[in-house]
């Protein structure tokens, strides 16, 4: 009868470890090497170190033997391997020779290598060969890509001594710049520290770009040294990344996207905002959670050439709206937004001389458990004291649910105009899609202002309660019954 056929390791000159199947046949060691040390256990003594050495002897020669035990090629994944093959590759009269002896060694590399075959280097094993991550340090700019290893905490504070050129220029922790720029964040988080909480702060910074009086203002009233914790410029993108204790988490300047389900905003004046002011680059986020921000995502946009798309995102727990829209080119995919201090969804109208704002709701979109209405249209600020930007339009081509909210589920205000502009369509539910507002505090549709509601299909609006309220109020869709609950 054959004996077992047992692994040998072999060590080579330049300290690699070599498995080789050989058939072997398996010896039980000396008495003296094996002791019993319990039921079930085997102590191991090295070869050269019997029991009759002097403890110095016994000592040095254990030392030897564990340093040869510690290379690193020589790990629990070998050692298992070997044991594993010497217990259970038992075979009883067979001889192992040419492409079964190869098969059997690709199975005690991958054993070892911890799967993948005979393409796994051991050399990887070792230790790294790649080139050393680099430090980021706050306040850079990457043109290329870059990977955070480990958490980014700004200390830099406002005093006495912080330059004027400083406090007036929009900054942020990482800048990220051009279409070919990415960061990988790695589910790290960017924060900065401030006496005070970025999602209270009252100073507005403005819009504009350029170095600006209100931006000092806001940076002394509210102590932060940066305005944002991820500047994304010209189709740069952020994945995996978490922004904490910024006027924007993210600020994305004339398209880029912010992605991956380990990203979130929270604790931040803005989660989320992007804008453009020139290009024709989409913006996308996706797989992002904004929550405990003062305003959840906002997207700004005054071209058709500037898309934005929110997909799978959850906008929850944010003091004042979720969501919030103004400009053409905004769609809404596969997200939720509730339990907001004020609206779920926030759009905003254009002026007669801009693109109305439009927003397309595509896949299931859902506004619930929000503390004032689901949905909100109103009016847009006039710029320079004028009158206020009034035109908009809804287009619903998936599912749009606005239920349980505690006023409406959707409120159009006093001077909203979704029918006479250039456009059809005001609000309209395509045949693939439909509206659905149900179980809302007050109402589950009130309109203030002039609206035309479509229906491309057939029962594609789903409400009980709704009303035009005050003069300018006009329009009401027709609606099938909300379904009862089952209490």
């Amino acid at each position: 009868m054959s004996q077992p056929i047992m692994f040998q390791v072999k060590q080579s000159r330049s300290e690699e470890i070599d498995v080789e199947l050989e058939g072997v046949a398996a010896q039980p060691p000396p008495p003296s090497k094996l002791s019993a040390a319990g039921a079930g256990d085997i102590n191991l003594v090295p070869d050269g170190m019997d029991d009759n050495d002097d403890a110095a002897e016994a000592e040095e020669k254990r030392t030897s033997f564990m340093s040869r035990l510690a290379s690193p090629l020589v790990n629990k994944k070998t050692a298992t391997a070997i044991a594993l093959f010497g217990i259970v590759g038992t075979i009883m009269g067979v001889a192992i020779g040419g492409a079964d002896e190869y098969k059997q060694q690709q199975n005690a590399l991958a054993a070892i290598n911890g799967g993948g075959g005979a393409n796994r280097s051991k050399a990887g094993k070792s230790g790294s060969f790649c080139e050393p991550e680099p430090v980021v340090t706050c306040g850079e700019t990457f043109t290329n890509e870059v990977i955070l290893s480990d958490n980014l905490i700004c200390t830099d504070v406002i005093d006495a001594t912080t330059p004027n050129t400083q406090l007036r220029r929009l900054n942020a922790a990482i800048t990220v710049e051009g279409a070919n720029a990415v960061i990988d964040c790695k589910g790290h988080t960017i924060s900065q520290i401030t006496s005070k909480s970025a999602a209270a702060c009252a100073t507005n910074p403005g819009v504009d770009l350029v170095p600006s009086a209100t931006r000092k203002q806001m940076k002394n009233d509210c102590d932060l040294y940066y305005q944002a914790g991820i500047i994304l410029l010209d189709g740069a993108t952020a994945i995996n990344c978490k922004v904490e204790q910024f006027y924007e988490g993210f600020l994305v300047v004339n398209g880029g996207e912010v992605k991956g389900k380990k990203s979130e905003a929270y604790g931040n004046k803005l989660g989320v905002y992007s804008r453009f002011t020139s290009g024709a680059i989409a913006t996308k986020i996706s797989d992002v959670s904004v929550h405990r921000n003062y305003n959840g995502i906002q997207a700004y946009s005054t071209s058709d050439q500037n898309d934005a798309m929110i997909e799978d995102v959850t906008a929850k727990n944010n003091f004042n709206f979720g969501m919030g829209f103004r400009g053409p080119g905004m769609k809404v995919k596969d997200s939720v937004s509730s339990y907001n201090g004020q609206s779920g969804i926030k759009m905003a109208g254009e002026d007669q001389n801009n693109a109305a704002t439009a927003v397309q709701f595509q896949g299931m979109v859902s506004c619930h458990h929000n503390k004032v209405h689901g949905i909100l249209v109103d009016v847009g600020v006039g710029g320079g004291g004028g009158p206020p930007n009034k035109f908009a339009e809804v287009n619903v081509a998936g599912v749009l649910n606005s239920y349980l909210n505690k006023e409406h589920g959707i409120f159009i205000n006093t001077d909203v105009n979704m029918k006479n502009q250039n456009f059809v369509n005001g609000f309209t539910v395509e045949e693939s899609g439909s509206f659905n507002a149900c179980n809302n505090g007050k109402r589950d549709i009130t309109n203030k202002g002039k609206v035309k509601f479509v229906d491309m299909g057939m029962g594609g609006y789903t409400c009980t309660v709704t009303a035009t309220v005050g003069a300018n109020g006009e329009g009401l869709p027709v609606c099938e019954d909300c379904p009862a609950c089952d209490n």
